[in-house]
């Protein structure tokens, strides 16, 4: 909210309609993208495309001169779409691994996707880094570059979780024949 506030001058109520907009996104994406998945019976490809789409949605967040509450829904809520791919990392998991170890798995992959949450203290450590302490009204005022610089967290994040997904082995939904028998 606030970045939306300072570097692109949206009011607090509209920055934060926008920013709403990730867990709508998220809401719609997660089942379209876990649907599309096992329809295709592919979770690499998806992931990929994903990554791809988050980076490029993520870069337009930062990097776009202006961003009104319209395009400012649009952006967040295909930042949401697309993020969800990262859903997918279960049923992978699930399908790489004997059932036995498939809870630690997930339990472990949980941890690295909210990545300890060490990305929150290094954001506000970044944006810290290089503020001049200016606030306003008990508000902190930082400057674009501040931004830029601790939200490059998260295109760094989707670069890495690009390059993973190309190493991964394509597990062509298997195990899911056995879902359904299970069920």
């Amino acid at each position: 909210s606030l970045y939306l506030m300072q570097a692109h001058h949206l009011t607090h109520p509209a920055s934060t309609n926008v920013t709403s907009f990730v867990f709508i996104g998220t809401i719609i994406g997660s089942p379209v993208i876990g649907w599309f998945s096992d329809r295709i019976t592919r979770r690499k490809i998806p992931m990929i495309v994903c990554a791809v789409l988050s980076l490029l949605v993520m870069l337009a967040i930062m990097y776009l001169p202006h961003i009104s509450q319209v395009s400012g829904i649009i952006l967040f809520s295909a930042l949401g779409f697309f993020t969800s791919g990262q859903i997918l990392s279960y049923p992978l998991i699930a399908e790489s691994n004997p059932m036995a170890l498939t809870s630690t798995a997930s339990g472990l992959a949980a941890t690295l996707i909210m990545a300890g949450g060490i990305t929150q203290q290094l954001f506000g450590w970044l944006m810290d880094l290089r503020w001049d302490h200016k606030m306003i009204d008990g508000v902190s005022i930082y400057s674009l570059s501040d931004y830029h610089l601790a939200l490059a967290i998260m295109p760094i994040g989707l670069v890495i979780g690009l390059f993973v997904a190309l190493l991964l082995r394509e597990t062509r939904c298997k195990g899911m024949g056995e879902l359904k028998n299970i069920l």
